[in-house]
C-alpha cells in the first residue's frame, strides 16, 4: 500500500470582487517572461503586459512568453494590514491568469486566518 500526499484545498475562496465588496483593498499584478528572440545572449525581463504596451521601445524586439511569470495579490485588510502573496508558475508550465489567481487567493486565505 502507498500512501500518497495531496495539497490541502481550500474550499468557499472568496472571488476579488467579493474581497471588494467586503471592504478590502485588492491589487492583482501579472509578470510575463519578456525575451529578446533575436539576441543570442536571450536578454529575458519580467514585466506586465500594461509596462510592456506602455513603453514602445519593447515592441519591435521583444516578445511575450507563453511560459514563465507569476502573479503577485496584495491586499489591504479593514484593519488596515497589508498583506502580499506571490504565485509563480511552474516551470514547464503555461502561464494562466485564472489559476495564479485562484492559487494566490488559497494563499491569501491561509495567511489572513480567521480575520
Amino acid at each position: 500500500m502507498t500512501i500518497q500526499t495531496k495539497r490541502e484545498k481550500i474550499r468557499n475562496v472568496p472571488s476579488i470582487e467579493e474581497l471588494r465588496k467586503s471592504g478590502f483593498k485588492v491589487s492583482v499584478r501579472h509578470f510575463r517572461c519578456i525575451v529578446e528572440p533575436y539576441n543570442s545572449l536571450g536578454d529575458t525581463r519580467y514585466m506586465t503586459k500594461t509596462q510592456f504596451n506602455n513603453d514602445a521601445r519593447f515592441h519591435s524586439f521583444y516578445e511575450i512568453q507563453s511560459h514563465g511569470g507569476w502573479t503577485i495579490l496584495d491586499v489591504t485588510t479593514l484593519t488596515g494590514r497589508e498583506v502580499s502573496v506571490k504565485y509563480s508558475v511552474p516551470a514547464g508550465h503555461q502561464f494562466n491568469r485564472k489559476v495564479a489567481i485562484r492559487a494566490c487567493l488559497g494563499k491569501l486565505i491561509k495567511e489572513l486566518g480567521h480575520e
